[in-house]
């Protein structure tokens, strides 16, 4: 693809612009990612102050701009790794840092562009930010902001698709301790400036928010309410992005094209409402070509996307030779549009078409003819805690289930696909929602491991319809790896059968640092456990 030059985006900038929104019609293009920084070279040659935002972590993406800024030193590489999602650890995007990392040190103050993240789904970087910057200024804030986020951050980041099944007076109790870890920050407010700067605060106030909406996202019942929390949450981090920046910042928002849209529930339509004209959508779409993303079976690999459907807007630009950018005003019909997520299955490409008029959607189109996929980076995920951080429980808990499933959690390959019931007599039951032939849930709780110990693991299990298998298990983790992972000593269960008494044991290394158990379910069916105990001896083994 040629890039653009400043002159041909010129149409993107009108000169009220506060929000210029640049979509993408599939993840883990090369194109798309590369189209960003094109656009951000035109908004800098207009001599805007630009802050690039992108859809990932807010709290993970703070190191970013301490990068760009000069003042982090960290290898950019472990910086991306850390944002968790994967079509933001490339080569691209490591260019893009750099790239602005070199512009920032020959721009004046006034000139350098700011980096930062709006999604809300993760909670504990944020956590171990208010913690550790507090606790250098106000050490006894730090300990009552410790107690309330305690609760919160314990339930560890793989485990966080399970707090909406947390008991009710939990996650009240979450809900109201951010809340008040919210107000604790504005009430002590001056005493913070005066031991720190107006832009620490400002972080403070946004992690105290970001944790805020995570945790709305986290209990949302359903699918539905779960996109509406996680709109309002990016929204408002968005919003107060803005309202701290220069008012002369011109805010790029960079995501999929189902965000940046101007019509239906997502920030996009959010934004456009707010700003009105202020706010440019402009979405981007491509004939053929090749991307990164995830298989039917959750692996990472690259997939070929077959020429547009006939018919559709793609086909219709690559038939008349259209130039690269498209007003949306003129694309009135409903066609077919083509949209891909983190995912891609060969098998149904029909199905990542909906019928859509751009002009109701989108201010601009990028046609881009042909894509490649991503180059995609070692991973290099470290995630250093502040000591002021809350840790793993040293012993389990709640092994009866007497407090419903505080402390366990829904974690596996497929948990969505998965569900986790309280029965009578303190029994869990673990159960495949709807027929499935790969992937696996488990019904999990992971505390801090005992080096150097052989522990046991027992329960009473009982299996119902198992098609593929159904085991306890131990995993032991060291700092960057799994160490060691074990299922029960006689074999897995399958079919039905009524409750036997099931036993793993595990050995724990003196390097590990986190211990994980409990109970898995492979394929469909379903598996009750009770009567769980673990055994840890308190000396260490020879």
């Amino acid at each position: 693809m040629d890039l653009l030059t400043p002159s041909d985006l010129a149409p993107l900038f009108p000169p009220d612009l506060r929000i210029l929104a640049l979509g993408e019609a599939a993840r883990g293009a090369r194109e798309f990612t590369l189209m960003r920084l094109n656009v951000l070279r035109a908004l800098l040659a207009q001599q805007r102050r630009v802050l690039l935002v992108l859809d990932a972590p807010y709290a993970e993406s703070v190191p970013l701009n301490e990068y760009i800024q000069g003042r982090q030193t960290e290898k950019p590489e472990l910086l991306l790794s850390n944002l968790y999602y994967w079509n933001y650890n490339t080569e691209e995007m490591l260019d893009i840092l750099n790239w602005l990392r070199e512009y920032n040190a020959n721009a004046p103050l006034t000139r350098r562009v700011q980096i930062a993240g709006c999604d809300i789904q993760t909670y504990h970087t944020a956590i171990e930010r208010i913690l550790h910057t507090v606790e250098a200024r106000l050490p006894q804030l730090a300990r009552e902001l410790h107690a309330l986020y305690s609760p919160l951050y314990k339930l560890r980041p793989e485990m966080r698709t399970s707090y909406k099944h947390q008991t009710h007076e939990l996650k009240q109790r979450c809900r109201s301790n951010c809340e008040q870890a919210c107000a604790l920050l504005q009430r002590y407010q001056d005493a913070l400036l005066a031991r720190s700067s107006p832009e620490t605060f400002t972080q403070l106030a946004l992690d105290a928010r970001a944790v805020l909406a995570a945790e709305a996202l986290l209990a949302a019942p359903e699918s539905a309410e779960a996109h509406r929390a996680r709109t309002h949450g990016m929204v408002t981090i968005l919003s107060h992005l803005l309202a701290s920046a220069p008012p002369e910042t011109t805010l790029l928002l960079c995501g999929h094209n189902h965000l940046i849209k101007k019509q239906g529930t997502g920030p996009g339509a959010v934004l456009h409402e707010i700003y009105d004209s202020a706010f440019v959508a402009v979405g981007q779409c491509f004939y053929q070509g090749s991307i990164q993303a995830l298989n039917e079976s959750g692996q990472l690999c690259q997939q070929v996307l077959p020429p547009a459907l006939p018919g559709s807007y793609e086909a219709l630009f690559a038939e008349t030779a259209q130039e690269a950018l498209q007003a949306a005003r003129t694309l009135t019909e409903a066609r077919p549009l083509r949209h891909i997520g983190a995912s891609y299955s060969p098998e149904r490409p029909e199905t990542y078409y909906s019928m859509l008029a751009p002009a109701s959607l989108f201010d601009y189109l990028l046609f881009v003819r042909d894509i490649t996929p991503v180059r995609l980076l070692p991973l290099h995920v470290t995630f250093t805690r502040p000591s002021t951080a809350p840790v793993l429980p040293d012993k389990p808990t709640n092994l009866d289930f007497a407090h419903g499933f505080t402390d366990w959690a829904l974690t596996g390959s497929h948990p969505h696909r998965y569900a986790i019931e309280l029965e009578p007599d303190h029994v869990a039951l673990l159960r495949a929602k709807e027929p499935c032939k790969d992937g696996f849930g488990a019904l999990a709780q992971k505390i801090q491991a005992p080096p150097g110990r052989q522990i046991r693991l027992t329960a009473e299990v009982q299996v119902e319809a198992v098609e593929q298998y159904c085991s306890l298990w131990v995993r032991v983790d060291g700092e960057e790896q799994m160490l060691g992972l074990y299922y029960q000593n006689k074999g897995v269960l399958n079919g039905t059968q009524p409750y036997q008494r099931c036993c793993v044991e595990a050995s724990v290394p003196y390097e590990a640092r986190e211990l994980l158990f409990g109970v898995l379910l492979a394929g469909s069916g379903a598996v009750r456990i009770k009567h769980i105990s673990i055994d840890i001896p308190c000396n260490e083994q020879t």
